[in-house]
């Protein structure tokens, strides 16, 4: 019995022992967590003289007998608190402040700038006055910054120890322009992961061009707000950033192909004004085009004429149609009036003969109407409508070089041609597929001669409506994957004359194009 009772007060004794173990490191990680969970990230400046501080990052630091611990994780909207330390009279760094870069500050502004591997720089200059009673200020991080491992750095540009036109080989520079800056006093980064917005290149379809006949060019603004270029080197799909104009982005007003192997694109920004994104041939540049005299309303189409010379026509909110155009030597706007009734929406611009622009809208009548250059003047057209109410544009295109072809949905549901015979214009039916349309994907002609429809079904699938050279057809072009349904247009073309392209945003958020590779039909995501 007592050998019993021993034992059952040897296991009581072992249990409590284990029991306050416990405790104790339940407590220690209670005291842990009670030292980590601050909200900010504290860069520290600590001047060495009047006009050289030294600064370090912290983050939730833990500070234990012979360690540190740093926690380098923020979200979009967390500030980052910047304190100005003094230095003692000798100038000494205290011990407990870890030194990650140095920086000089004269009496003008400090630039705080946060930035990553993919060049996005966010910038906030704080002023003296702005400087708390307590030694600090706060930067809030905007909510749109992007998702990505960031470093810190700050640096005086208006005072900088060294600057060069050309980007040195040596160093930690800040561009300001067409210059680089330098602080030789700078050391190391500390680098942060900031948790934003993940970037998405291609929300919002900007349109799709094919440069060199043979490299697609597919366009989107980005939910950064940059317009993005995905493109076909030749050999691989390439991601670039545009950037944006002097302004934000508002809407897709086309992208064309200047000189067969110039890409232009053309959008609106928020300050009403018609921008231009344009390769020279060795640089890209944006350029404000203006506006007409009035503001501009609504897209309704862009074109190459002469196979150099763009054209861009917007509708106004003077309700007439307006057309910013190059003429070889400068750019002017045009107001081509409107038909005898108001404009209601585009249903295409192309360019007929390599010389004449043609653009097809609907009016408010219900009809469509085109205005066209017939070489010497400018002319409105009443084009009429289907055996049925035009709906919205499908496309169009021109056939033969010198035969328009215009493709728009009935409210009867199906797919409906105006078209040009080389003697007369004529409606056709074109019927629908094995389900109803839901949108426009985009219209082509392929070998010069065929015209190709690309439309959405109301089954999630891409089908084609086609011309063979002697009999129309519709074809299931399926969509880029079982589980991946398509979500938007991105753009169709032609490639090498007699491919089809079409390009889509999936539901998987990438862009996906379903093209002909000359013996059968491919998805792939690019």
């Amino acid at each position: 019995m007592k050998s019993i009772f021993l034992k059952i007060a040897s296991i009581i004794l072992v249990s409590l022992f284990i029991f306050s173990c416990e405790e104790d490191k339940l407590q220690n990680d209670a005291n842990l967590n009670n030292l980590t969970n601050e909200n900010s990230v504290n860069l520290s400046f600590i001047a060495k003289s009047a006009k050289l501080f030294e600064i370090s990052l912290e983050k939730d630091i833990i500070r234990p007998t012979n360690n540190i611990v740093r926690k380098t994780n923020l979200n979009a909207g967390d500030k980052v608190k910047i304190y100005l330390h003094k230095a003692d009279s000798r100038g000494r760094i205290p011990e407990n402040i870890d030194v990650d870069l140095i920086i000089r500050k004269d009496n003008g502004d400090i630039t705080i700038a946060y930035a990553n591997i993919l060049k996005n720089t966010n910038v906030t200059k704080i002023n003296n006055n702005n400087i708390k009673a307590d030694g600090y200020v706060e930067v809030t991080i905007p909510l749109s910054v992007k998702s990505g491992t960031y470093f810190f750095l700050a640096a005086d540009t208006e005072a900088p120890n060294f600057v060069a036109t050309t980007k040195p080989t040596f160093g930690s520079f800040i561009k300001r322009g067409n210059k680089y800056y330098l602080n030789v006093d700078i050391t190391s980064f500390d680098e942060i992961n900031i948790t934003g917005i993940t970037i998405d290149p291609f929300d919002i379809s900007m349109g799709a061009t094919n440069v060199d006949s043979g490299r697609p060019y597919v366009f989107g603004k980005g939910n950064d707000g940059n317009l993005w270029n995905k493109w076909w080197s030749g050999s691989k799909w390439n991601l670039s950033n545009q950037g944006k104009p002097r302004t934000n982005i508002s809407q897709s007003i086309g992208a064309i192909t200047v000189d067969g192997s110039r890409p232009y694109v053309f959008v609106k920004g928020t300050d009403g004004n018609l921008w231009l994104n344009w390769w020279s041939g060795s640089k890209w540049s944006w350029s404000n085009q203006g506006k007409p005299r009035t503001n501009i309303s609504q897209p309704m189409g862009a074109i190459t004429v002469d196979g150099s010379r763009p054209y861009v026509f917007v509708k106004g909110t003077d309700g007439n149609l307006w057309n910013n155009w190059w003429s070889g030597s400068k750019w002017s706007w045009s107001n081509q009036g409107k038909p005898r009734t108001n404009i209601s929406q585009s249903m295409g611009a192309i360019t007929v003969d390599g010389s004449r622009p043609y653009v097809f809208v609907k009016g408010t009548d219900g009809n469509l109407w085109l205005n066209w250059w017939s070489g010497s003047k400018w002319s409105w057209s009443n084009q009429g409508k289907p055996r049925t109410n035009i709906s919205q544009s499908m496309g169009a295109i021109t056939v033969d070089g010198s035969r328009p072809y215009v493709f728009v949905k009935g409210t009867d549901g199906n797919l409906w041609l105006n078209w040009w015979s080389g003697s007369k214009w004529s409606w056709s039916n074109q019927g629908k597929p094995r389900t109803n349309i839901s949108q426009s994907m985009g219209a082509i002609t392929v070998d010069g001669s065929r015209p190709y429809v690309f439309v959405k079904g109301t089954d999630g699938n891409l089908w084609l409506n086609w011309w063979s050279g002697s009999r129309w057809s519709w074809s299931n072009q399926g969509k880029p994957r079982t589980n991946i349904t398509i979500s938007k247009a991105m753009g169709s073309i032609t490639v090498d004359k007699g491919r089809p392209y079409v390009f889509v945003k999936g539901s998987d958020g990438n862009l996906w194009v379903n093209s002909w590779s000359g013996s059968k039909w491919s998805w792939s995501k690019i």
